[in-house]
């Protein structure tokens, strides 16, 4: 249930637009069970943000049953299987009508998840969450899992998220973004090209703020595509280094294909086996080692 891409993520460039095809579940048992019975599990590695905080979320499929069970379905946000709904208080739940900023056609092909098997994929929501979150509180997070055919659904655990009034720096750094930028899709990379310049600036005046990780990774993004590789390692490095940051494995092979691109093997190689001891099971695992060894066969 791996999505397929292209070695670096496009930004602007493809992010109105893609064309995935989710591969099939392994098909070796007969199928016994029900796509409604089996789980999914919502958990996030921060559950206490700022406003307009992007929010990180880890998504997990499991089959707990005894038995194989047919699923044709995808748990990443951008393939339109999974539906978001926040709870407040006695209250009603709504749903968060933007989960990604990559849309389009999708093909997810049939297949099976074996008893004790499960597949996990790590999101960042950045969009409208001025709207998602409009006032700081205590917020429930429920996903719905539909299966490719519509008729059959799975509910996650809910989720507790408390979102919080920026203090210190955190003030400044909000400000900045509401009275300076499109605070909606400032962290989504929708509006990068155009907005490039106050990215910057904003790196550089709340890099220690709680929103700082995220521009930074988004900014390292960016220049990666356009093979500033230079840049991008600066951006990324401390990035890296943040064992709860939701994309720590990504980063880490960014900086691996930037420092391979310009040369630095060593560096590369260090950044190489730090993803393989801290993220032992990502998916950019088997992309950083292609790509070290395509570098390496240019020398």
């Amino acid at each position: 249930m791996k999505k397929k891409s292209s070695a670096l993520f496009p930004l602007s460039t493809i992010l109105a637009s893609i064309f995935l095809i989710v591969p099939s579940f392994a098909q070796t048992t007969p199928v016994q069970g029900s796509f409604s019975d089996m789980t999914v599990e919502i958990s996030s590695p921060k559950q206490k943000l700022v406003q307009f905080e992007p929010m990180a979320l880890i998504l997990t499929l499991s089959n707990k049953t005894p038995y194989p069970i047919a699923a044709r379905t995808s748990i990443d946000l951008s393939a339109g299987f999974v539906e978001l709904f926040t709870i407040r208080e006695n209250g009603e739940p709504v749903k968060i009508q933007n989960l990604s900023p990559i849309a389009g056609l999708v093909i997810v092909r049939p297949g099976t998840i074996r008893s004790g098997e499960s597949h996990q994929t790590k999101e960042l929501l950045t969009i409208e969450l001025d709207k998602v979150f409009p006032p700081p509180g205590t917020y429930q997070i429920q996903a719905v899992l539909r299966n490719g055919e519509g008729n059959q659904q799975v509910k996650s655990n809910l989720l507790t998220i408390h979102v919080l009034e920026p203090t210190g720096l955190d003030i400044q750094a909000f400000d900045y973004l509401k009275n300076r930028t499109n605070p909606s899709y400032f962290f989504s990379g929708l509006e990068l090209d155009k907005t490039q310049v106050q990215m910057v600036e904003f790196v550089s005046n709340f890099r220690d703020s709680s929103y700082g990780d995220y521009a930074a990774f988004m900014l390292g993004e960016f220049y990666l595509v356009r093979k500033d590789y230079t840049r991008a390692i600066e951006q990324l490095n401390g990035v890296s280094k943040k064992p709860d940051f939701v994309y720590g494995d990504r980063a880490l092979y960014y900086l691996v294909e930037g420092n391979a691109r310009l040369g630095n093997w060593q560096q590369a190689g260090h950044h190489l086996d730090s993803l393989r001891a801290s993220h032992p099971d990502s998916n950019y695992l088997e992309r950083a080692e292609i790509s070290m060894s395509r570098e390496t066969k240019t020398r």
